[in-house]
């Protein structure tokens, strides 16, 4: 299975990056990290609360675009800042005091992300990985 499959098989599917989980549904305790984070093309949630009402944590500069909801965050994040939402089916769900941000031109922006997809990809099929991939240049490129 090339690398390429094994990602649609395993991720399109359902939710991108998940915080708590039925066990951490009235836990104050856990708390999440995401940072740099992009999530895309899931049938679920790109960034998901997983049921889990109390859980907190830090969301810097993620992206989440093209998911059945981007955000599906019901509790208020200790840091959240620089978050990007774009082209979601059903609206965000999130309850924090600073928007999400929406690139100028979705479609470039869009386009980027798959770029880099494609390379992570062809690197992965390659078994080598070069450090020319940075997440941080295209999430600056986009406001």
């Amino acid at each position: 299975m090339s690398a390429k499959d094994w990602i649609e098989q395993k991720y399109i599917k359902g939710n991108g990056f998940i915080f708590g989980d039925y066990s951490t549904v009235h836990s104050t305790s856990v708390k999440k990290k995401a940072v740099y984070s992009v999530a895309f093309d899931h049938k679920l949630a790109g960034f998901d609360s997983y049921s889990s009402q109390w859980c907190s944590g830090y969301i810097e500069n993620c992206v989440s675009f093209n998911n059945n909801i981007n955000y599906q965050l019901p509790y208020v994040f200790e840091k959240w800042s620089n978050n990007w939402s774009w082209d979601p089916i059903k609206a965000d769900q999130f309850k924090q005091n600073e928007g999400l941000q929406v690139p100028k031109n979705k479609r470039i922006a869009t386009r980027q992300f798959y770029a880099i997809r494609d390379r992570i990809i062809d690197n992965c099929n390659a078994n080598t990985f070069n450090d020319n991939v940075n997440f941080d240049s295209v999430i600056k490129k986009l406001a």
